[in-house]
């Protein structure tokens, strides 16, 4: 990677980054950006695996750096995506590479996203 790229690279934050999602998220579904909520699970779209590895791909050639195929996986929003990727494009510090709490909001978006369904499947389920 040569300088100028990996400074912007560094330069790529969650928001452009989010929006960048949008957009071939919308391309590649055919669902308009404006109906794209970047907190639910790209699953919801009807994302197939085949079209996640494509996005990766996409993801990879526009930042300049590797991306993992199963990012749609390990973080299965656009917001979680957009952060994750704008947090490699840093050299973190030890402090930021301990273990970090979940967000509480994020969480709490992802329970209310639940169906009734899943939510009966895991209330009934014993610990």
């Amino acid at each position: 990677m040569t300088a100028s790229s990996a400074t912007l690279n560094a330069a790529r934050g969650v928001d452009e980054i989010q929006a960048w999602i949008v957009a071939q998220v919308s391309d590649l579904l055919g669902v308009e950006p404006a109906a794209i909520d970047v907190r639910q699970a790209l699953s919801f779209y009807g994302l197939s695996s085949a079209e996640a590895a494509m996005l990766a791909g996409d993801l990879e050639a526009w930042l300049g750096r590797s991306v993992p195929v199963s990012l749609a996986w390990d973080h299965p929003t656009i917001e979680r995506m957009a952060r994750h990727l704008a947090d490699e494009g840093s050299v973190p510090t030890p402090e930021a590479r301990r273990v970090q709490p979940p967000d509480v909001d994020e969480l709490l978006a992802e329970i209310e996203g639940l169906s009734d369904e899943t939510v009966q499947i895991l209330s009934s389920k014993k610990r």
